[in-house]
């Protein structure tokens, strides 16, 4: 039920938590925060930590062609 959920919610989203970035790649956790720094997609805000979902589409867009 919880997959679902986050799943749904990342259409509209512009930064998404680790959860959704790692559902979104169809990764998991671990690996999907190594990337994220590795590509610069991470941001701290205080102490939450978010990924930007702009960042990731590029890396993606450039490591397909």
């Amino acid at each position: 039920m919880r997959e679902r959920k986050v799943a749904e919610g990342i259409e509209g989203k512009r930064m998404l938590g680790i959860d959704e970035a790692a559902k979104y790649l169809g990764l998991g956790k671990v690996v999907t925060r190594a990337w994220m720094d590795e590509i610069g997609a991470t941001r701290k805000f205080g102490r939450r930590v978010l990924f930007d979902k702009q960042i990731i589409d590029r890396a993606l867009d450039q490591s397909a062609q």
